[in-house]
């Protein structure tokens, strides 16, 4: 399951079993392998009671009745993860069902530089002059999965050359339009 950071991410739940007229009776929700449930929803007893256990998520988290899916609003880069959730019925055997969940978030912050290095304001260019060279760096920051810039002109791409750089300013990979590899150090 995808979900964008901000926007509410929606994780399905196996809350159904083919014995007719079983019903879920217990709906248990993991992250990442952990032993101790994040959430639990007790449906015994005909009354929906509910036990959260972890507090970061209690004003973020929504369970549909019965529990068939689970709602992370809004979605946070640290949501991603894979999550469990098991379904105990009244007779039939308890099912799992796992859900890896990818919280993408947009970057921080983009810049566009020229050739000079100094940041292009308002979209605004310097003037040019016909044949003269452009060059034009896209500097992109933050964001998870690591952000991809592209150059187009209407529908065309244009040559790309990116260069991914860590905190440090280490060079992490490279990558050139027409390569089918991408460089790693």
């Amino acid at each position: 399951v995808g979900g964008v950071a901000g926007a509410a991410a929606h994780l399905p739940c196996v809350a159904a079993h083919p014995r007719p007229g079983d019903t879920p009776i217990l709906v248990v929700w993991y992250k990442d392998g952990a032993r101790r449930p994040f959430y639990i929803l007790d449906l015994r007893e005909g009354e929906a009671r509910e036990e959260l256990i972890d507090p970061t998520l209690r004003d973020r988290l929504r369970v549909e009745p019965g529990g068939t899916r689970l709602t992370l609003d809004p979605a946070r880069g640290p949501d991603t993860g894979t999550y469990k959730c098991r379904v105990d019925f009244n007779d039939s055997p308890t099912v799992s069902a796992i859900v890896t969940l990818t919280v993408y978030v947009v970057p921080s912050r983009m810049v566009v530089l020229d050739a000079n290095s100094r940041p292009i304001q308002g979209g605004v260019l310097r003037s040019l002059t016909e044949g003269d060279a452009l060059t034009l760096y896209c500097i992109a920051s933050g964001g998870r999965p690591p952000p991809e810039v592209t150059w187009w002109k209407g529908t065309t791409l244009l040559s790309n050359r990116s260069v991914s750089v860590g905190e440090d300013g280490t060079l992490l990979a490279s990558h050139e339009e027409g390569d089918d590899v991408v460089h790693t150090v």
